[in-house]
């Protein structure tokens, strides 16, 4: 009785060519269900796995799945960017909302910068429509700010 259940499982395996590369899709669509979903399973990961600006933590955790979450989280943070909504999930400094890469990376960090990790988009809107702080004036003079689409911030 076995045997019959195995042997099928056995042949579809061995048909498949690159099992490696299933697992690692599978791995990343699971990511981007964590990433998109405010479900419970989500949301425990996020609290486990985020750090208190609200980052994937970079250092090794002692869990047998964040390697392959941690993975994931790289391959698809740089081939996504936010759509503006109300901007309230996405963070200034570190989500990719104006260009490819965070702002982060492509300024030096300034004190205001550092007193202000948490700072979300939201916090640049006001009335629909774009309200930058004096203090920022300077560094998004640079950017050509997206348009802001209210409603729910997406990735695309």
């Amino acid at each position: 009785m076995e045997k019959k259940c195995v042997l099928p499982l056995v042949k579809v395996v061995l048909k498949s060519k690159d099992l490696n590369f299933i697992n690692k899709a599978l791995i990343v669509k699971m990511m981007w269900k964590i990433i998109n979903s405010e479900d419970e399973w989500p949301l425990f990961i996020k609290a486990k796995f985020k750090n208190s600006n609200g980052q994937w933590n970079e250092n090794l955790q002692l869990s047998s799945i964040w390697p392959g979450l941690k993975w994931a989280w790289n391959v698809l943070k740089d081939n996504f960017k936010w759509c503006i909504g109300n901007g309230q999930n996405v963070n200034v400094w570190f989500d990719n909302w104006i260009y490819e890469t965070p702002l982060i990376d492509q300024t030096e960090v300034t004190h205001y910068m550092r007193n202000n990790m948490k700072m979300k988009v939201v916090d640049l809107i006001q009335d629909g429509n774009w309200s930058i702080p004096q203090e920022l004036q300077q560094l998004f003079h640079s950017f050509s700010l997206p348009d802001i689409g209210g409603g729910q911030d997406k990735l695309f």
